[in-house]
C-alpha cells in the first residue's frame, strides 16, 4: 500500500514486530508510521481518521468481551464509508480441555505449550463474526480454506 502512495500506519504490541517492520520499510525505500500499542485497550487514534483497517488472524486473540470492545474501537477510527478487512480463525469444531489447551470461556481457548502459550484464542463462526461490526455494511464475509472467516465491510 505505501509503495502505492497510500499513507499507512502499522500497529503491533511487539516491539519486535515493529523493528522488523522498519527495517523491510527502509530496505524498500518507504514509508509508514508505526505504533507500539494493544489492540485489547483503546486505540490512540482520532475518530475517523482511517479510510481503511486491515487486520489479519489478530483481534480474535482475547476474550470475547474484549475482542467486541476492539471492534468498537475498529468502528470509531474508521470513517464513514471507510473500508475493513479483517480474518480471523474459523471455529470448526468444539474446543474441548485437555493437556494442550485450556478452556477459558465458550469457544476461547489458551495453548498450553508454544510460542502461543496462554494467549486466548476466540473462535468464531461467520454469523457470529458478522455480529460484532453491526455499524459496518458487510460486502463480502466466507470461510477461506476451511481456515479462516474473511470479511471486507463498508462502514455505514
Amino acid at each position: 500500500m505505501a509503495r502505492n502512495g497510500l499513507c499507512v500506519t502499522g500497529m503491533d504490541n511487539a516491539p519486535t514486530g515493529l523493528s522488523l517492520t522498519r527495517q523491510w520499510l527502509d530496505k524498500e525505500s518507504l514509508d509508514a508510521g508505526l505504533v507500539l500499542t494493544d489492540m485489547r485497550v483503546s486505540l490512540p487514534f482520532a475518530s475517523a481518521s482511517f479510510g481503511a483497517v486491515i487486520s489479519t488472524n489478530v483481534i480474535h486473540h482475547a476474550l470475547l468481551a474484549t475482542v467486541i470492545g476492539t471492534a468498537r474501537e475498529i468502528e470509531r477510527v474508521v470513517l464513514p464509508g471507510g473500508m475493513i478487512f479483517i480474518t480471523v480463525p474459523f471455529r470448526r469444531d468444539v474446543i474441548v480441555e485437555d493437556d494442550e489447551t485450556i478452556v477459558l470461556e465458550t469457544n476461547t481457548f489458551a495453548p498450553t505449550d508454544g510460542n502461543e502459550k496462554g494467549l486466548p484464542h476466540h473462535m468464531f463462526t461467520p454469523e457470529e463474526f458478522r455480529e460484532i461490526f453491526p455499524y459496518f455494511q458487510v460486502m463480502d464475509l466466507y470461510v477461506h480454506d476451511g481456515r479462516q472467516i474473511v470479511l471486507q465491510a463498508i462502514k455505514r
